[in-house]
Parts: structure tokens; sequence; C-alpha cells
């Protein structure tokens, strides 16, 4: 909870222009980088069926479609929705870091041992708050927000339905880390 208020500080300072970007010059060249880096993964995307710790919660025939070849085709508009969440993502990490919250580390590969099965994944972002606990970055639209999220329970109520195996892909990534997850 901690984060929260230094990132509502550090945005009312910013809105006050009392920020020094200056200070910030080192993350917004590594802003620049992550927004480079996810145009480049959304615009060159691999082919081919993985077992990612990213698609393991997601029904379980789904999965199978896919393995087998038979992977929905994607949208036109995939691309750009794909793209605006790591840019989201992106935001989102300089903004903490901005604020002084303590971030461990952004994008870290992981993998864990399934039954003999070797499963990969990148998980977004590792968080100190007296105790380091690997966290997952979700953007989602505003209806999708207003109508799925905020007034339901949010977290709460992504454990009880959760179709695209968020939650589990946050616990294989803190599995992986032994780490808690803290959401």
């Amino acid at each position: 909870m901690l984060a929260l208020f230094e990132v509502q500080d550090f945005l009312k300072r910013a809105g006050r222009g009392e920020v020094d970007s200056s200070r910030l010059e080192h993350l917004i060249e590594q802003f620049g980088e992550d927004c480079k880096e996810s145009l480049r993964k959304q615009l060159s995307r691999k082919e081919g069926y993985r077992i990612r710790m990213s698609g393991l919660g997601r029904p379980l025939c789904q999965q199978k479609l896919e393995q087998q070849g038979n992977k929905q085709e994607m949208g036109y508009n995939d691309i750009m929705r794909f793209l605006m969440g790591d840019l989201i993502e992106a935001v989102a990490v300089f903004v903490l870091k901005s604020a002084d919250v303590k971030v461990v580390d952004t994008q870290r590969a992981c993998e864990l041992d399934i039954d003999g099965t070797i499963v990969k994944g990148t998980l977004d972002l590792i968080m100190n708050d007296g105790v380091d606990k690997v966290w997952d970055i979700k953007s989602t639209s505003p209806w999708s927000y207003d109508n799925k999220f905020a007034n339901r329970g949010g977290y709460d109520v992504i454990k009880e339905d959760d179709p695209f195996g968020y939650i589990m892909q946050g616990f294989l990534y803190a599995e992986a880390q032994g780490m808690p997850f803290g959401g």
C-alpha cells in the first residue's frame, strides 16, 4: 500500500512542476529502450506452440488447440492492444521507479520444473515493501475496468473467474523465484 502513496505523491509533485526531470534522465532513457523493445516484440511475433507461464492458466481446451496448430487468428487490432499493454507497463514501471518505490527487478526471465517439464516465463516486476514480492502488471480498457473489475471486487473477482490465467501466471512466477506473489 505504501507504493500507492509514493506514486500518488510523485504524480502530485509532477503536476505542480516540482519534479526535476534531469534527476530522472536515466529512467527516461530506460523507458525509451523499453518502448523500443515492445515494438520489436509485437511486430515480429514468433509462431509455434510453447508452454509458457503466461498461458498455463487459460482453459485447457484452448491450450490443446494451440498445441495442435489451431491457434485463433489474430485480429487486425490485436497487435495494437498488445502494444498498448506493453507501453502502459513501461509507463507504470517508469512511474514506480521515479516515485522511489523499491523496484528490485523488471522483466526477469524465470523457469520452473513442473513434473519434469521446464516452463519458462518473464515476470514483470519485483518490488520490496518490506519483503521482495513478484507483481504482474495488467492493463485494461476503460469499459473492461468499469464493467469487469472496478465495482466487482478487483483481484478477488479475478481469482474467482480468471479466463486469461492471470492469477496462475503470477503465482508461477513467484514460485519460480521463491517469493510471494504480491498481485
